[in-house]
């Protein structure tokens, strides 16, 4: 037919391209590592044409190289689907999870997490299973503790503490295990001005000052005066 006639002249024409044009954007990963077209093919497109229709050609697939680091030429070429061809690249990335190696793009397809989430969790260095089970909150910060590294909402929720109070604790200063570990009420903030060294509800009582002013203000970084008085008093 004279579309894929002319659609296989154009995969022809790009092929040697990559391998022949150093102003090619791709000529870097082909032809400057060496990766040629055979003569069969390279002096006589209806070679290749021929070949293609024989051997698989239709729309919707594309020529992929059986080994990526040799050539163009009949023994080493086939007719694949665009996931065929991601998982074939020398940069794809497998992870073994419960005794199955798939590519990225493979788990992507079979748990429905985004491919960018899952590279985003591989380049962190999580596990195979921390990539995979994790919850869709890959975007927060990952706390480390005893050799387990997961986000901020999955340790809320394995530790039954809020994830906006573990980032709180972390925000004034406390350390990961303590932000962790530490449950929730049973640490005071404790204020030091002129001589006095308070909690945080004993100066509420003692100002007549609302708690959560005052935990408010702590929580932004205040200075201890600041978080006392305000920041217009003297």
């Amino acid at each position: 037919m004279k579309e894929d006639r002319n659609r296989l002249r154009s995969v022809w024409g790009a092929m040697k391209g990559r391998c022949l044009d150093k102003n090619n954007n791709r000529f870097y990963v082909y032809g400057a590592k060496g990766i040629k077209i055979c003569d069969e093919w390279l002096h006589n497109f209806d070679n290749f044409y021929n070949w293609s229709i024989e051997n698989g050609y239709c729309k919707g697939l594309s020529i992929d190289r059986i080994d990526v680091k040799g050539n163009y030429e009949p023994n080493n070429c086939r007719w694949v689907t665009m996931k065929v061809q991601q998982n074939n690249r020398s940069n794809t990335i497998f992870i073994t999870y419960k005794g199955e190696t798939k590519s990225i793009m493979e788990w992507h397809e079979i748990t429905g997490i985004k491919h960018k989430t899952l590279l985003q969790r591989y380049h962190k260095g999580l596990s195979a299973e921390e990539i995979i089970e994790s919850p869709l909150d890959y975007n927060e910060k990952f706390l480390e503790l005893n050799g387990k590294k997961q986000s901020i909402s999955a340790w809320g929720r394995e530790l039954n503490i809020d994830a906006g109070t573990i980032q709180q604790r972390l925000y004034s200063g406390w350390s990961v295990e303590d932000a962790l570990t530490e449950k929730v009420g049973s640490r005071k903030i404790f204020i030091e001005y002129d001589g006095e060294n308070l909690s945080l509800q004993q100066w509420a009582d003692k100002l007549d000052v609302p708690y959560k002013r005052l935990h408010g203000r702590h929580y932004k970084g205040w200075s201890n005066k600041e978080i006392l008085f305000g920041r217009n008093k003297q």
